[in-house]
């Protein structure tokens, strides 16, 4: 009996040190699931952050090249019609320019194509139609164009948008 109530004893005065190890314990693997997540965290900061300047290094001779336009629209039956001015700010060739007029969404005008732009910039003048004149002359159109960048990536810009990645040659409205 006296061996059963020393280990009794011994039982007894070491409940509270398990206890203490359980909740140490817990402690521990809630502290590890903190340390996990703001791991996670950190990787997907890290992933984004690397995206974004990939991006920006992809977008960054096409953010060089812009797009306006305006034209002649004192009378609709003006010879002016669209002008596109296409600005190659970005020190750097670009080829296989498209460039039209769109006005809500809608091609109006005809597409002029040149092989090289180099560096330089250049205005294009377009023709139109007398049903589009007050429409534009209100500001609803936008000078687009298509080209291809030195790296050989096909991008399209229209007036006061950023730049993005096309695969199709042909332009769509």
């Amino acid at each position: 009996a006296v061996g059963g109530r020393a280990v009794a004893v011994g039982a007894w005065g070491a409940a509270p040190a398990a206890r203490k190890a359980a909740e140490t314990g817990e402690r521990a693997a809630e502290h590890a699931a903190i340390a996990a997540n703001a791991a996670q965290k950190t990787a997907e900061y890290e992933r984004a952050t690397f995206e974004f300047t990939v991006e920006q290094q992809r977008q960054a001779q096409a953010l060089g090249v812009l797009v306006s336009w305006g034209g002649d629209f004192t009378s609709q039956y003006s010879s002016g019609g669209v002008h596109v001015l296409v600005e190659n700010a970005s020190g750097v060739r670009i080829t296989d320019l498209e460039v039209w007029a769109v006005k809500n969404g809608q091609r109006i005008t005809e597409v002029k194509q040149i092989h090289d732009l180099g560096r330089a910039s250049q205005q294009f003048d377009l023709g139109g139609t007398a049903d589009w004149f007050e429409s534009l002359g209100s500001g609803n159109g936008k000078g687009v164009v298509r080209f291809t960048d030195a790296v050989g990536l096909r991008w399209e810009r229209r007036s006061g948008e950023a730049p993005i990645i096309v695969n199709a040659v042909s332009p769509e409205p």
